[in-house]
């Protein structure tokens, strides 16, 4: 005989039981169902988990593609700085070596105009000179 204090408890379990026994059930028929295809709204809901996977793979391959790319970008961008410092480089020392030539043209320049300035001075001391004998030549022939 049971008394009334232990009648809830038995009918928790009852209920316990009963919700087991429903559980199974309708797991059992869902998975049932889902694999017979007898349900469309199963079937949407597998088709949006695939593509859901699909797309989460998807994405994943995206993003490591975009860090190799990034990683390459970035490789390429310090090779690139790495020749132009180098064609800079090779620019200044250019401009220094043409800088140089340049100083010497002058330079030499120079020593011909100075050199042309003391043969013009020349040239006009000697026609002077030849003027005078000239006129000594005359002179003397009279």
């Amino acid at each position: 005989m049971i008394c009334r204090q232990s009648l809830p408890v038995c009918q928790q379990i009852l209920n316990l039981r009963l919700l087991a026994t429903v559980a199974h059930h309708y797991h059992s028929t869902t998975f049932a169902r889902r694999r017979n295809g007898q349900n469309a709204l199963y079937g949407a809901i597998d088709m949006l988990q695939s593509e859901n996977r699909r797309l989460a793979c998807e994405n994943t391959r995206l993003r490591r593609r975009v860090s190799e790319l990034e990683g390459l970008l970035a490789t390429r961008a310090l090779q690139l700085n790495e020749a132009l410092q180098t064609r800079v480089r090779e620019l200044i020392l250019e401009v220094k070596n043409r800088q140089a030539h340049l100083e010497e043209e002058i330079r030499e320049n120079q020593e011909c105009n100075t050199n042309y300035t003391l043969l013009v001075r020349e040239k006009s001391a000697l026609r002077s000179r030849i003027a005078i004998l000239e006129v000594l030549l005359y002179i003397t022939s009279n």
